[in-house]
């Protein structure tokens, strides 16, 4: 069970973090709702990531733990932030902003070593996504708000391929050898 996790920064620090990270964030309002940032802290330090950007700012925390929440709930609460630091306690499901608390299932905390990270550039393609399921297990994958973003990349290369293989088939082509070298190009 974790216990409640406390840690301090100051307020404009997060906002630069977030105008920082903002650029990799999706541009339609109903995907940003789905996107996740996490707050990696270390006792001097906290990087706030989301899928293609990073930001790490001073903090006092003393504690290795990952926490993740949806980016609208900390920018909402940047913004309400009036004091120049900001207090902010979590614990699963729960998270308060100088006292200001709000409850969320989407809040989670981990500690790092059962965490991998989830490393996209911020000009990520559809091969970086399809190496993702190689590469992390379905919940990371979920945690981070890409599971949805996977499953319609995987969709289309099964179109894709089916696409190639009905130009292709002419010529010899199978179905099953045309999936087997794509898949050996992205490297899946």
């Amino acid at each position: 069970m974790v216990q409640m996790i406390q840690f301090s920064c100051n307020s404009s620090d997060l906002r630069a973090a977030l105008r920082h990270i903002r650029v990799a964030l999706p541009k339609r309002k109903q995907d940003q709702v789905k996107a996740r940032v996490e707050f990696s802290l270390k006792p001097d330090s906290i990087t706030i990531s989301v899928v293609g950007a990073s930001y790490t700012i001073d903090s006092h925390s003393g504690l290795f733990v990952k926490i993740f929440m949806p980016v609208m709930l900390l920018s909402r609460a940047v913004r309400a932030a009036k004091s120049p630091k900001m207090a902010i306690e979590c614990e699963p499901g729960k998270v308060r902003f100088n006292g200001m608390e709000v409850s969320s299932t989407a809040i989670e905390i981990t500690h790092p070593e059962n965490q991998s990270k989830l490393d996209l550039t911020i000009n990520y393609n559809l091969r970086d996504i399809l190496r993702l399921r190689k590469e992390h297990s379905i919940d990371e994958i979920e945690r981070m708000g890409l599971y949805d973003k996977l499953i319609a990349t995987e969709e289309k290369l099964e179109d894709d391929i089916m696409t190639a293989y009905h130009l292709l088939k002419p010529y010899g082509m199978t179905q099953r050898e045309m999936k087997e070298w794509i898949e050996g190009k992205i490297g899946i």
